[in-house]
């Protein structure tokens, strides 16, 4: 099917992936023989459609109409361990850095026992900086995989229900 509106469409779509997915995956948990289920290698891809694509589509006026409340999106202002010059932790912010990090490939998991991955940091430097510690690093943010899921979902319901309004009132 079509996209009418590509930065609507994809978030939405993509939203929708991570619905059929999820049932899916609660299916297969049933059948050992089935191949496992990378649930962190998925939720890094669905934030490249979550919070990577909205964030590359929105203005800071478009930004500025999401709740800027961090509870608002599952997570409290402790995600953000350093930020560079102590800027305010605000969604804008967050979504920027976060934006960076997933972008330029900075991510480093965690995992108990060298299984199932449980938390992940996501850290934003400037440009031409290799990060080979936190030091290197301006903002490091850091989520549990829950956090994160619900993080990126928030947002990207937000998004779409911001953008809908907007499509709404140009068709009007």
């Amino acid at each position: 099917m079509e996209y009418k509106n590509f930065e609507y469409d994809f978030v939405e779509r993509t939203l929708r992936n991570i619905e059929w997915i999820e049932k899916q995956n609660a299916i297969n948990k049933e059948n050992p023989t089935v191949t496992p289920f990378y649930e962190f290698t998925n939720l890094i891809n669905q934030c490249l459609g979550l919070i990577l694509l909205p964030s590359q589509f929105s203005n800071s006026t478009f930004l500025a109409n999401f709740s800027q409340e961090l509870t608002h999106y599952g997570v409290g202002d402790n995600i953000v361990n350093k930020i560079k010059g102590n800027k305010d932790k605000t969604l804008s912010n967050i979504l920027r850095h976060l934006r960076n990090g997933i972008a330029h490939g900075h991510i480093q998991q965690y995992s108990v026992n060298n299984h199932d991955i449980t938390d992940v940091r996501i850290l934003d430097a400037d440009k031409g900086v290799v990060i080979t510690s936190d030091d290197d690093a301006h903002t490091i943010i850091e989520f549990n995989i829950e956090e994160l899921r619900t993080f990126a979902i928030k947002v990207a319901e937000e998004y779409c229900r911001l953008k809908k309004e907007k499509l709404d009132q140009a068709i009007n």
